[in-house]
């Protein structure tokens, strides 16, 4: 709980607890944690609407000039998602605390669909 309190004070300016009571401070807590990944949340969708456009942009350019897209800009699109859902299926799997066996055929149905 400490740790919380220290990065509220340090990186929102928050100078102290809403209260003193055990409590008070856990849901100031779980609050400002819900907030945090809230807004990381909301950051990740932009960004991937950003790479989005970004790409059509990129594929709109290419019929204008049909010419093919660049097989490297399409690689690396795919790999940057690749890691993004083993990231997140790894967190997911470690928070659920999965058998190994039921993990890995989570892991394999999520590359299927990539």
């Amino acid at each position: 709980m400490a740790k919380v309190f220290d990065e509220l004070e340090n990186m929102l300016r928050q100078t102290q607890a809403w209260g003193t009571s055990l409590t008070a401070r856990e849901m100031q807590a779980q609050l400002t944690a819900l907030t945090h990944n809230l807004m990381l949340g909301y950051e990740q969708d932009v960004e991937d609407r950003r790479r989005a456009q970004r790409m059509e942009v990129m594929l709109c350019q290419c019929r204008r000039e049909r010419t093919p897209p660049s097989r490297l800009m399409l690689l690396v699109r795919s790999a940057t998602q690749r890691s993004v859902k083993f990231i997140r299926w790894l967190r997911q799997s470690l928070r659920d605390r999965l058998a190994e066996g039921l993990a890995v055929a989570r892991l394999k149905t999520l590359y299927a669909r990539l």
